[in-house]
C-alpha cells in the first residue's frame, strides 16, 4: 500500500479536561503502525503551550469542536486528515485500517471513512458501529461539501454531513467503515466532554 499522507486534527478548547488527556491523545497518534506526517492542534482558546514537532493554530475566538476541526481541514496540505478528540484515543492501527479500507473501496477522491468506537463507560453496549465524527476524511470533500454544516454548532455536526452525503448522492461522496469487526476510536466518556457541554444549547435550540 503506497505511503498515503495523513493529518490528525485535534481541536483543543478551554476545558481542562481536553488539556488533561491531550497527552495520551498525542501519543496515541504517534503510536501508529502508519504514521501520521503531522499532528495539527486547533487551539480553540485553549492558551496551549508550544509543543515541538506538532504545528499548533490558534483560533481568533471560540468556535467549537466542528468549527475548529472545519478549519483544521483548511489547513492541512494533505489527501488526508483524521479528527481525533483531545480525550480521546486512537488504537494503533486505526489509520491504516483507513487507508486500506479507502484503497479497497476504489479510492475515492471524496470520502468519509469512519471507525467504530468504543465508550469507556458501562454502557451495555459500549461498542458503536454507525458513522460519526470519529473518521478520517479527504480535503476534497472537505471542499465539495463545505465540511460539517455551521448551522449544527449547537451539536450532531456529524449525524448532520452524514444526512447530507446519504441524500445527495451526486456529491460523489464515499461513505466506508474502517473495520466492521472491531472498534479503532477510544472516546473517553467524562462530564466535561464537547458532546455533554452542548446538551443545555440543544435543548434551548
Amino acid at each position: 500500500m503506497p505511503h498515503e499522507k495523513v493529518t490528525v486534527v485535534i481541536p483543543v478548547g478551554p476545558e481542562a479536561a481536553q488539556q488533561q488527556w491531550l497527552p495520551e491523545a498525542i501519543a496515541s497518534v504517534k503510536a501508529q503502525t502508519h504514521p501520521a506526517i503531522d499532528i495539527v492542534l486547533i487551539d480553540d482558546m485553549a492558551g496551549l503551550s508550544y509543543q515541538s514537532g506538532i504545528t499548533t493554530w490558534h483560533t481568533p475566538w471560540r468556535l467549537g469542536v466542528a468549527a475548529a476541526f472545519n478549519c483544521g481541514v483548511g489547513l492541512v496540505r494533505t489527501r488526508f486528515a483524521f479528527m481525533l478528540g483531545a480525550d480521546d484515543t486512537l488504537d494503533p492501527d486505526c489509520i491504516a485500517q483507513c487507508l486500506a479500507a479507502w484503497y479497497a473501496q476504489g479510492a475515492p477522491e471524496e470520502a468519509y471513512i469512519w471507525v467504530g468506537v468504543r465508550y469507556s463507560d458501562d454502557r451495555p453496549e459500549r461498542d458503536q458501529f454507525a458513522p460519526c465524527n470519529a473518521a478520517m476524511v479527504t480535503r476534497a470533500l472537505w471542499i465539495k461539501t463545505g465540511g460539517f454544516p455551521v448551522e449544527t454548532a449547537s451539536g450532531a455536526p456529524d449525524a448532520a454531513l452524514v444526512s447530507i452525503m446519504i441524500a445527495h448522492p451526486e456529491l460523489a461522496t464515499a461513505l466506508i467503515c474502517a473495520n466492521r469487526q472491531r472498534t479503532l476510536y477510544n472516546y473517553r466518556v467524562h462530564p466535561d466532554t464537547d458532546t455533554a457541554q452542548r446538551y443545555s444549547w440543544q435543548g434551548i435550540i
